[in-house]
């Protein structure tokens, strides 16, 4: 059987984000239904070179209706987010992150508009609701939840 969302890591991504980003992903399988599979890559890398050669620190495609969505995201600042700022911002920093390319893939699979303010206020409330080990958001109008 296929997984709906898989996650990879990409190059020398540090080793301590991997436990909290397999803990964030599998609380968000257990919510949530990704009937198109969502393919996450993390990249270690400070950003990715999009389609139109601009730096970006997340990107997200889908070829066709019902093909995989496949998303990147650039987490190479995070070892330095670490040491700078401490823990408190560095894994939220990448969690809220995933959670937004959550929200962006719920857009792509049902024909939503883009909105990336959306995405961003989305994303921090589903961090939240995982933090505090409350039920999350619907990802959209009429959506079911799991639970």
């Amino acid at each position: 059987m296929r997984r709906p969302f898989k996650v990879h890591y990409i190059g020398d991504v540090d080793e301590r984000l991997k436990p909290e980003v397999n803990g964030f992903t599998r609380w968000l399988r257990q919510w949530y239904d990704f009937s198109v599979p969502l393919d996450l890559r993390l990249i270690a890398s400070e950003s990715i070179t999009d389609d139109d050669g601009e730096q970006v620190a997340m990107r997200f495609w889908q070829d066709d209706d019902d093909t995989p969505v496949t998303a990147e995201l650039a987490v190479g600042t995070f070892a330095r987010n670490f040491e700078l700022d401490g823990p408190s911002v560095a894994y939220p920093t990448v969690l809220a992150a995933v959670a937004r390319i959550v929200k962006y893939y719920f857009q792509a699979v049902t024909g939503a508009p883009f909105r990336e303010d959306y995405a961003e206020s989305w994303g921090d409330k589903v961090l939240d609701a995982y933090v505090s080990e409350h039920t999350p958001l619907r990802p959209h109008p009429g959506a079911k939840l799991r639970y």
